[in-house]
């Protein structure tokens, strides 16, 4: 963050809490120094030290309703990655009725890219989100979206009495201020045979050994916990869960190389740096330089979708 603004400092005031989300336990090993970034003693999670307070999360929701920028959902749910495609080999596999319209809910939808995605590919999804100008925005291309958090009253105001075959967390779930609570309302609300899909950026990523600023940048200052496959997958199976398959993201080496030219000050004409040439260059040059970090096997996002015990 940015502590010279105003609405930083806002912000900073904010971050009290020095608990765990799952276990509640103070105790903690550090972890980074900047940001200070500590690990649970009694379950392993990693988050920052002191971490947002509830009334905070709110606090920063107002702040970010002054200066915002939001994508359409088409725009969202056609740009092809390896992330669509593993989840739609993900989701054919586990869900049998999955061209049947089976019901999803997208948690942290914001303008409603990924339930436009489901929308596409067979689901009758909707989404969830506290942002309400990106709720607002999504439902102008006839998204089902809704305001509110994912807790018991947001739940039986918009889906009461509802249950669903997808529950996903795309880049969302380390947002839950309380994680037993949010996965026992993921239990309450999921079919039996239904799964739970979870996008998460993770501390384990080669981008963070460069800059381990861009945590808050990358997250949010507002991120209740940071995920790594091991912790994530010892909660899911403490709260019901087992993971049935997940999928790594690896590390994309342009993050680094391309944003150099920006470094050096050099300007290249726009014909050039939108030419197809050159984005194909960018991804030879991605896949061949990844693959030490593949090597590692140190992945920069996780995909998990998990069932109920």
């Amino acid at each position: 963050m940015d502590n010279k603004s105003p609405d930083s400092k806002i912000l900073n005031g904010c971050m009290i809490d020095i608990s765990c989300p799952y276990c509640g336990e103070v105790r903690s090993d550090g972890y980074f120094a900047n940001p200070k970034v500590v690990k649970c003693l009694a379950c392993g999670l990693f988050r920052f030290f002191p971490r947002i307070s509830s009334e905070g999360v709110q606090i920063a929701m107002e702040i970010g309703k002054k200066k915002f920028s939001l994508t359409s959902p088409i725009v969202a749910a056609k740009n092809s990655s390896s992330r669509d495609r593993a989840v739609l080999k993900m989701l054919k596999r586990q869900i049998p009725h999955f061209l049947m319209g089976p019901k999803a809910l997208d948690v942290g939808c914001s303008t409603g890219g990924f339930v436009e995605f489901l929308n596409g590919k067979g689901f009758k999804a909707s989404g969830l989100d506290p942002f309400s100008p990106a709720v607002e925005y999504g439902r102008r291309f006839d998204l089902d979206l809704n305001v509110g958090f994912f807790d018991e009253k947001s739940i039986s105001n918009k889906f009461s009495n509802e249950s669903f075959s997808l529950i996903s967390f795309m880049n969302s779930f380390y947002y839950n201020q309380d994680i037993k609570k949010a996965l026992c309302l993921t239990r309450q609300l999921l079919k039996k045979d239904g799964c739970l899909l979870i996008q998460s950026f993770s501390i384990d990523s080669p981008f963070f050994w460069f800059n381990k600023k861009a945590m808050f940048s990358r997250l949010g200052c507002h991120a209740s916990f940071l995920p790594s496959f091991g912790t994530l997958e010892g909660v899911l199976k403490k709260e019901g869960f087992f993971i049935s398959e997940s999928f790594r993201l690896h590390f994309n080496i342009s993050n680094i190389l391309f944003p150099i030219s920006k470094l050096l000050h050099l300007n290249i004409p726009s014909v050039i740096s939108n030419s197809r040439a050159l984005s194909i260059g960018r991804k030879i040059a991605n896949r061949a330089l990844s693959l030490p970090f593949q090597a590692f096997g140190r992945q920069d996002q996780i995909l998990i979708l998990a069932r109920l015990q």
